[in-house]
């Protein structure tokens, strides 16, 4: 009789063994997803606000230019981010994609590409109008490259073999 009772815990032990997670495996869950909130957070409250730039023809953001409604602006790469003094109402009134359907929205911020064709005029420009004028670096963080591109690889051989492991304790029991 205390053999069968003995077989029975050690079953009944490795039974709740097998369905109990660490709890570091929870930590590192919530760990994660706090650090995917914050990573998204300024998109989150830049959509709620309304925030979001609009994207406007080089041609238009040249206009603004001129007409002295850009008050600040940031290159990155071929790309220009930037602030409306005023803010703007876009598409045009009859412009083609107001035609089309595109619904017309009231904006402070834009982002244009810029043309493959140098612009030589377009700093003197920004500069004769007052506009604060940032360039900004695209390069990434070694470490971020490392931990965006070969994170998720070593997580998963992390994964399996913790899984292997605790296959092989349960087998030798």
């Amino acid at each position: 009789m205390e053999q069968s009772e003995l077989q029975n815990t050690i079953t009944s032990e490795t039974r709740s063994s097998k369905l109990k997670i660490p709890r570091w495996i929870w930590v590192a869950i919530w760990l994660a997803l706090i650090i995917w909130a914050f990573a998204r957070v300024q998109d989150m409250v830049g959509t709620a606000t309304g925030n979001n730039p609009v994207a406007v023809p080089y041609s238009f953001f040249r206009d603004e230019v001129a007409n002295g409604n850009v008050e600040s602006v940031v290159f990155q790469n071929d790309q220009i981010v930037g602030l409306f003094a005023n803010p703007i109402r876009y598409p045009m009134e009859g412009s083609p994609e107001l035609r089309q359907g595109t619904l017309q929205g009231t904006y402070n911020y834009f982002v244009t590409i810029l043309p493959p064709i140098p612009d030589n005029g377009l700093m003197e420009l920004l500069v004769s109008k007052g506009v604060s004028v940032t360039s900004k670096s695209t390069t990434v963080s070694p470490i971020i490259y490392v931990l965006v591109n070969f994170g998720p690889l070593v997580l998963i051989v992390i994964i399996i073999v913790w899984l292997m492991r605790r296959k092989n304790q349960s087998i030798n029991y």
